[in-house]
């Protein structure tokens, strides 16, 4: 069998997150495992996107029902090796049960899952089926601390470690990402819809909306030249719009608004992140894109995964607000620590966190699982 990898992960959803993501397992892939051709877990549109030997498999329209999961199993079939590239994708028995599946169904290669978390888990039988899937893994980089503890306590015996977050690797990639960019008085702002068990509370997100609206009324208009809107999510039914498109009504005229729409390439968000003198950012990454370009940040925690991260990065306690509690006074004591002089950065340094990053792969390679059991990755 030829040497092919299949990468599977949440990606081609129009999420800025899972494309810098896919992204980061491409080029990680490359640089470690060096396959013949990668299989990636995304529409066909894809294809332009990155090199020849990368194959995207998705259908954006399914001609019958079921054809993506067959794409998926046909594409493990053809497989070495399965890599599980980054996010926060294992919640439910069934979507953890395909994962299986697909390493059952490829060859004898590595079995790798980078830069992952586990959970919050539907229910017990999420949890049983995460336990069988870790056991069916060479390697597991988990991207947060309690990701950690959960897998210490589901498969203590595989072979598992502590890393980071795939999207840190990017300014590995690309040293240019790396080089400040000039700041505009502008504030960037990234809100999305909150979801729980897959239904949009619209409740919840209507009051994070109100608070912000409010919040930003409140500030002179000198304070800010505009107010950028950017999106981080174009899904027709759960995208950033659900959010943005009522705060931008809500925002008062005396402020210029610009949006910044979503484009398949992660770097178009950093580097308009890069320019604003300070972010409120709801989604994961509009929150690492932030800290890794040195931009101050407000982090809108609405997720489990939300809070792992300020601990991660070790990030001031006043800019981390709960979307559940959050009111105008919290967020205006926030913003009152601004301009960026005033700003305490989180404790943990860039580099540190990008090396981090990098364990996910590095670790692959110094432990030389690849050579030492894979001959086909030698």
């Amino acid at each position: 069998m030829a040497n092919n990898l299949l990468i599977s992960g949440y990606y081609g959803m129009k999420n800025t997150g899972d494309d810098a993501l896919l992204q980061a397992s491409i080029l990680g892939a490359k640089r470690i495992l060096h396959p013949d051709k990668m299989y990636i877990e995304a529409p066909k549109a894809y294809k332009n996107k990155y090199d020849s030997n990368v194959v995207p498999f998705l259908s954006p329209h399914q001609r019958f029902r079921g054809e993506n999961r067959l794409n998926r199993y046909l594409s493990a079939l053809s497989s070495t090796s399965v890599l599980f590239g980054g996010g926060s994708v294992f919640h439910t028995a069934s979507d953890i049960d395909i994962k299986r599946h697909l390493i059952k169904l490829s060859g004898g290669g590595l079995k790798i899952a980078v830069g992952v978390s586990l959970g919050p888990f539907n229910d017990v039988h999420a949890e049983k089926a995460c336990q069988q899937f870790l056991n069916c893994c060479d390697f597991v980089g988990l991207r947060d601390r309690e990701s950690y503890e959960i897998c210490k306590s589901l498969a203590p015996n595989i072979h598992y470690m502590k890393t980071f977050d795939l999207a840190p690797t990017l300014f590995s990639y690309y040293p240019k990402l790396k080089i400040p960019e000039i700041r505009t008085p502008e504030l960037g702002i990234n809100l999305c819809p909150i979801i729980k068990k897959g239904v949009i509370d619209h409740v919840a997100t209507q009051k994070v909306v109100t608070v912000v609206a409010n919040t930003i009324n409140l500030l002179p208009p000198e304070q800010f030249k505009a107010i950028k809107l950017i999106h981080f999510n174009n899904h027709p039914l759960e995208g950033d719009q659900i959010a943005l498109g009522p705060l931008r009504k809500k925002i008062s005229p005396k402020f210029e608004i610009r949006e910044i729409h979503y484009r398949s390439n992660p770097l178009h968000a950093i580097q308009h992140i890069k320019q604003v003198q300070l972010m409120l950012s709801m989604r994961l990454h509009a929150k690492i894109f932030s800290y890794l370009s040195h931009t101050p940040n407000i982090n809108l925690c609405y997720h489990n995964k939300c809070d792992q991260w300020c601990k991660e990065i070790s990030s001031d306690s006043e800019y981390n607000i709960d979307c559940k509690h959050m009111d105008s006074d919290q967020l205006s004591n926030a913003m009152k620590q601004f301009p960026e002089f005033l700003y305490i950065k989180p404790k943990l340094p860039i580099n540190v966190a990008i090396q981090r990053s990098l364990l996910n792969w590095n670790t692959l390679y110094e432990k030389k699982i690849l050579l030492n059991r894979y001959s086909s990755f030698q």
